[in-house]
C-alpha cells in the first residue's frame, strides 16, 4: 500500500493511493471519504448489515462515498489506484 498526499489544506486530505491485492477493514469511520477508482478493481462490503452486507464492485471511473460512521471491508481484487478526498469530522467555519 502506498500513497501520496496532494493537499491537506483546511483539514481536507486529498491524494492518490495504490494497493496490491488483499483485504482490510475500515471500522467506524471518523470522517467522510470520497473516492474515484483510477485503475484496477475493488470490492467494498458494508460490515454494518447483519448476515452479510451489500457488496459493491468498483473499477476504473467508478465513484464511492464512505460516510462517517460506516464500516467497510476493502477487498483489492486487482492492484488498484484511487484518488481520494477525506473531509474531517467537523469542518471549521
Amino acid at each position: 500500500m502506498r500513497g501520496r498526499a496532494i493537499s491537506k489544506a483546511n483539514g481536507v486530505n486529498t491524494g492518490i493511493w495504490e494497493c496490491s491485492p488483499g483485504s482490510f477493514d475500515v471500522l467506524n469511520r471518523t470522517n467522510c471519504e470520497s473516492v474515484i477508482i483510477l485503475s484496477g478493481k475493488v470490492r467494498l462490503t458494508d460490515l454494518l448489515v447483519e448476515g452479510g452486507g451489500a457488496v459493491q464492485e468498483l473499477g476504473a471511473g467508478d465513484v464511492a462515498v464512505l460516510e462517517k460512521g460506516s464500516s467497510v471491508r476493502w477487498e483489492i481484487v486487482e492492484t488498484a489506484r484511487k484518488m481520494y478526498v477525506i473531509a474531517p469530522e467537523k469542518m471549521s467555519e
